[in-house]
């Protein structure tokens, strides 16, 4: 079993340092997003209980919109 809490997930050798170094196999015509932030998305959305690609997919739409709007788009 992995001890998140024992886990460096900031600063060098983070989770996104990790990340950083994958190859990204995508045509470059096509790139809107670095491949980082898809898979931090992905992995966020399926913590939040996602757990289709349109699922996902929607997550992401969701997070972008309220991102833009400053916050939430429904009150907590």
């Amino acid at each position: 079993m992995v001890d998140f809490n024992a886990r460096n997930w900031a600063g060098p050798s983070g989770l996104r340092d990790r990340l950083l170094v994958l190859i990204d196999p995508r045509q470059r015509r096509g790139i809107r997003f670095p491949l980082e932030e898809i898979l931090l998305l992905a992995m966020a959305a399926v913590l939040a209980g996602k757990r289709s690609y349109i699922a996902i997919l929607r997550a992401g739409q969701i997070w972008r919109f309220e991102a833009k709007a400053g916050g939430p788009s429904t009150p907590c």
